[in-house]
């Protein structure tokens, strides 16, 4: 467990905007806990409602990654945040992975802001690890 405070600032949103660490390349704020990176909303809701397994995930109602607001975070599975986010049109097309994986002259950062994906998402696909059902 880390001694560092976890602090944050309330935005308009009713978000709780951390400020005291570091985002990872998802745009997730993350600590070392245990010897490995764990997301700061994860272990906010874990806090409150217990361990969460595997194949569950804490999804953001307010959409903002960076928030810690316990009020705005439900948890859900995996496969159904992932459909969550595929149908706000979040999912890539083959067209957009070929353009992503020709693309040279922008990093995986621009162009997941472009696309709308994460950073990681741009890598793999930068690695053709990515198949069509993924996006």
């Amino acid at each position: 467990m880390t001694n560092r405070v976890i602090a944050y600032y309330v935005d308009d949103n009713g978000c709780f905007v951390c400020n005291s660490h570091v985002k990872g390349n998802r745009g997730y704020c993350k600590f070392k806990r245990d010897g490995k990176y764990q997301q700061i909303h994860r272990y906010i809701y874990e806090l409150k409602h217990g361990k969460l397994g595997s194949d569950m995930s804490v999804h953001h109602t307010c959409e903002n990654k960076m928030c810690i607001n316990i009020e705005h975070l439900v948890a859900i599975p995996i496969l159904e945040h992932h459909s969550l986010h595929s149908s706000r049109g979040w999912k890539l097309t083959d067209e957009d992975r070929k353009e992503i994986w020709e693309c040279k002259s922008l990093t995986c950062r621009q162009l997941g802001l472009l696309y709308g994906v994460t950073n990681q998402q741009i890598s793999n696909i930068r690695r053709k690890e990515i198949g069509k059902e993924t996006g």
